[in-house]
């Protein structure tokens, strides 16, 4: 595990998990590898484009995707516990898991192969897609932009889990 991670060059995770404890920085190279990415305290931002398709957890920290590849569209992203996830780009995910918070902000967050329930809430002006796989939302949501779905299935087991459906 690392406290935090910045710098611009190449993280290799091979099969391994890279922890970041207390993250505070901005990253803008490629994490790229099989592996996993945790990130447990503070806030990490990550900048670059990164090809690594493990799973993305966040647990109890902040996760901030500053580029439309922060994180590769093969990785499930799973937010847990105070754990959240930030937009500040148009990104796109494997599949979403978890009970924490997603702030699309003016985004839009794209569900590529759906295959896991998010309890958790969604906010912001942003839009959700599911573009393919069965994606479950639980949680109670609070975004206002749109709900696409394309190729794929969104099962809403909840009256509040969507804003306005698309």
């Amino acid at each position: 595990s690392v406290k935090s991670l910045v710098g611009s060059g190449d993280v290799t995770l091979d099969t391994n998990t890279l922890t970041i404890t207390n993250g505070a920085d901005t990253f803008s190279g490629n994490i790229s590898g099989t592996g996993n990415l945790t990130v447990s305290g503070g806030e990490q931002v990550l900048n670059g484009t990164n090809a690594y398709s493990g799973t993305t957890n966040v647990t109890n920290g902040i996760l901030t995707l500053n580029s439309s590849a922060a994180v590769s569209n093969s990785s499930k992203v799973n937010v847990t516990g105070t754990g959240a996830l930030n937009l500040a780009a148009a990104s796109s995910v494997n599949s979403l898991a978890g009970s924490g918070n997603v702030t699309l902000g003016a985004n839009t967050l794209t569900i590529t192969n759906g295959a896991d329930t998010f309890s958790g809430n969604i906010s912001g002006t942003g839009n959700l897609a599911v573009s393919g796989g069965n994606q479950v939302l639980n949680g109670t949501n609070a975004y206002s932009g749109t709900t696409n779905v394309t190729n794929g299935i969104l099962t809403v087991n909840s009256s509040a889990a969507r804003s306005e459906e698309h």
